[in-house]
């Protein structure tokens, strides 16, 4: 008898080089208004129905497996590789709606939610299902949570590196914040609302913030601590990556076992490793590293996005409430509408008019954040109560049908709004500096890169420089890695003196 659980792994395998083959031929040959996750998501759906029809309904989607095996490595890439100078350049925009933006969604798709109840839209098999106000902010807190990668895969970092760098630095904290919320959610009893309620929820979402922090820096410290003193790990590129997994993993997993939260931790310990760490390492072991987190980033995406696809058919999706759907659709979409718009609309009247993004920008912020991927669907299956299933099949219409809409919406959007930026320039160090400088990633340099740095940039550069770094990284790869910068730093300044 065949092996069922061997049978999906083999079929989840040959999605994700589907996957890869998708991801590269589909960039090459120019077909921008698809993405591969669509794709496969549709593939995964067919070869579901075909495993029903003719054997057996396949595995439902697990969520200890998403959040043990798949997430971390997720979040683990997006802050080893992120471009941490220009994500603190931007992190007013980046918190504005990574946060902001997110608690937005989440109050207003919650008391939507609770209101089409009230109003009795939500009608399944002729039955009228009431939402409490507690389900209606859970649904709320599972659908504040975006996924930007299909927009990130559609504009280009060199045209637009402010744009991609808020809506990736939105993207992983979005995420972060969104499970949070849910965490919080589930740990109270909100059945009577009233001023104390709302101070403890609130309490309990700081406190939860606070401390996954601390446990982020402390395990990204760690890692950076443990590349100085060990130098021999740093020159081997196979046992730093190594320690750069299990540490961070580790981080993510006893963050998870104190009921904090594990991608907080997990995406501030991969900052600061990746920041620190690099430094002491050998240049093969930088890009050996920064190959790997590439690879289980983009492997953990593709065996999401299949394994969603495969399993869809697992829950009774038919008796699902297309009323409620397409409300939740419309709900999500002026949500988002609010988290973006409406947050640069008060900060422009708070600042005399100011905002880092114009209304073009905006605009592929707003579309590009509407779809709704598998952590939405994961979180939703943590999710119980009397109205568990109805909410579940609900979020998996809506990611679902917000990644093959909006997924195909979205190029033609990026190319009618056409929001770019102004004039950059990309220095290559491995090319312009030489072999010492091998590992480092191309620098994109903007004009506004090049004016006056703020009171609070110059402070914390002072004492990064003068104390953290000093602490964590040997003195002759910080005196390298001074050289390096100081040569990058005048070839863009004789990029912006060409006027």
């Amino acid at each position: 008898m065949v092996d069922v659980l061997l049978f999906e792994i083999f079929l989840c395998l040959m999605f994700v080089t589907l996957f890869m083959i998708l991801g590269t031929y589909l960039q090459k040959w120019g077909f921008w208004f698809l993405h591969e996750s669509g794709v496969v998501i549709v593939i995964g759906i067919a070869i579901g129905s075909l495993m029903g029809a003719t054997w057996r309904s396949p595995s439902e989607f697990k969520e200890t497996i998403f959040f043990n095996f798949m997430l971390p490595f997720l979040i683990l890439n997006a802050g080893y590789n992120l471009k941490r100078k220009r994500f603190f350049q931007n992190i007013g925009s980046i918190f504005l709606f990574g946060i902001g933006g997110t608690l937005t969604s989440f109050i207003v798709i919650g008391l939507e939610a609770y209101l089409f109840s009230e109003l009795g839209l939500i009608i399944k098999n002729g039955k009228t299902y009431h939402i409490p106000l507690q389900d209606g902010l859970k649904i709320g807190a599972v659908l504040s949570s975006t996924d930007i990668a299909c927009t990130l895969a559609m504009i280009k970092e060199e045209n637009t590196p402010k744009l991609f760098s808020i809506l990736l630095g939105e993207s992983v904290t979005n995420d972060a914040v969104g499970i949070l919320l849910l965490q919080t959610l589930s740990s109270m009893d909100l059945s009577v609302i009233g001023i104390k309620e709302v101070g403890i929820f609130i309490g309990k979402f700081l406190f939860n913030c606070i401390t996954s922090s601390l446990c982020g820096i402390f395990f990204g410290v760690l890692t950076a601590y443990m590349t100085k003193i060990f130098k021999s790990i740093g020159d081997d590129p196979s046992r730093m990556i190594g320690l750069f997994l299990y540490v961070s993993w580790a981080g993510y997993t006893i963050a998870q076992l104190l009921e904090i939260s594990g991608v907080i931790c997990i995406l501030i310990a991969s900052i600061i490793s990746g920041h620190y760490s690099f430094y002491n390492m050998s240049p093969t072991s930088r890009i050996v590293c920064m190959k790997f987190m590439n690879f289980i980033g983009d492997a953990a995406e593709a065996l999401i996005f299949s394994y969603l696809g495969m399993t869809t058919l697992s829950y009774d999706v038919f008796s699902i409430s297309w009323v409620f759907l397409f409300f939740m659709i419309i709900g999500t979409i002026f949500a988002r509408l609010c988290g973006t718009f409406g947050l640069s609309l008060i900060v422009r009247l708070l600042s005399g008019g100011k905002h880092k993004l114009n209304i073009k920008q905006l605009a592929v912020c707003w579309i590009g954040g509407i779809i709704r991927g598998a952590i939405s669907f994961a979180l939703v299956l943590t999710v119980d109560g009397d109205n568990e299933k109805l909410l579940k099949i609900t979020v998996l219409g809506l990611v679902i049908v917000t990644i093959l809409s909006f997924g195909t919406i979205l190029p033609l959007w990026v190319w009618w709004v056409d929001p770019k930026e102004e004039e950059t320039v990309v220095i290559d160090p491995e090319k312009s500096i030489g072999e010492e400088a091998l590992g480092y990633r191309k620098v994109i340099i903007a004009k506004e890169d090049l004016e006056e740095k703020s009171a609070f940039h110059r402070k914390w550069r002072y004492f990064d420089n003068k104390y953290i770094k000093p602490f964590l990284i040997r003195p002759e790869a910080l005196e390298e890695a001074r050289k390096i910068k100081a040569t990058i730093k005048s070839l863009g300044n004789s990029f912006g003196s060409k006027e």
